[in-house]
């Protein structure tokens, strides 16, 4: 849609175009391993989908990513969780602009005591986005003893989650 000018005409059509904020929100169905120390995006297959509004994640091909298609700018969001497990010391969630990192949370220290899943606080951002090329992960990084290796949680205790809105149009 094009930007309205002075003058134009006011109608229910350009008043929904103009209030109108598609998003993609997705939770993680499938378990994903990560390594202690490393970056890892989170993948989003079948099921994941909670909101496509306008198809801007695939499935199968590039699962990790939102790849926005209206020129805008953004509200970004995302939290990680991982599974119960007492070996796990920290864990940080980020989001990643075109595979560089724009947001971060500190490591969140899980409580060690509990055999709980892990939960990263929610993490949310605002990025402008090209509306062609521009894309969007959730990525993961924990640290555990032993250079354990952690997986990611998809039960109803918690999943983790990326959430892209349109905010406005550019």
């Amino acid at each position: 849609m094009a930007r309205p000018e002075v003058g134009d005409e006011v109608t229910a059509d350009l008043l929904d175009d103009l209030t109108y904020k598609p998003m993609t929100q997705l939770e993680g169905q499938s378990n994903t391993n990560l390594t202690s120390g490393n970056n890892i995006a989170v993948p989003f297959s079948a099921g994941s989908e909670v909101y496509d509004d306008e198809g801007w994640h695939d499935t199968t091909t590039n699962n990790t990513r939102i790849t926005p298609t209206i020129d805008g700018r953004y509200r970004v969001s995302g939290r990680g969780v991982l599974t119960a497990n007492l070996n796990c010391t920290a864990v940080a969630t980020l989001i990643q602009k075109n595979g560089a990192t724009v947001a971060a949370t500190g490591n969140h220290k899980p409580n060690g005591t509990n055999n709980i899943a892990l939960m990263a606080p929610f993490l949310e951002t605002w990025l402008d986005m090209n509306g062609t090329t521009d894309y969007v992960e959730l990525i993961l990084n924990q640290t555990s003893a032993a250079a354990a290796t952690q997986t990611t949680n998809n039960t109803a205790s918690g999943r983790s989650t990326l959430i892209v809105q349109l905010d406005r149009r550019t």
